[in-house]
């Protein structure tokens, strides 16, 4: 289990747990350079996305620095990402993440391909290029 919180970091695998205090699909379904259908997300504010799930050939599909195993984890201000199943219910609580005023939110990715990235980290350095203009057409 490795955990990371500074840029550039990934994680991919068949399912996601994502906790943050702000999740939400960010846009309508996409396709890929590879044509395949996705279903991008955003989290920000506290987030957190740990492989709950791993591909069964631990090989990247995305990045090449994407971390693979099970457990392995990212944390940091905003995280963005995408599958390739529908995303589903958000859910509002829970325990990793939670202020006076507002409790974290939820949601598991999965499918054949679930990948978040780190967009900006802890001390503020973010991506030169958004994954979402680098890997949607």
């Amino acid at each position: 289990m490795v955990i990371k919180n500074s840029t550039p970091a990934a994680v991919e695998g068949r399912e996601i747990e994502i906790v943050s205090r702000n999740i939400r699909r960010s846009g309508v379904p996409r396709p890929t350079s590879g044509q395949d259908i996705v279903f991008p997300v955003s989290a920000k504010d506290n987030s957190t996305a740990s492989i709950i799930r791993e591909y069964s050939i631990l090989q990247y599909k995305i990045r090449s620095y994407s971390m693979l195993c099970l457990g392995d984890e990212i944390c940091g201000r905003s995280l963005w990402g995408f599958c390739d199943n529908p995303i589903g219910r958000i859910g509002v609580g829970g325990k990793h993440i939670r202020s006076g005023r507002h409790s974290n939110q939820t949601t598991t990715l999965s499918g054949n391909i679930c990948f978040l990235e780190i967009v900006t980290d802890w001390q503020l350095t973010s991506l030169d290029v958004h994954p979402q203009d680098e890997l949607l057409t």
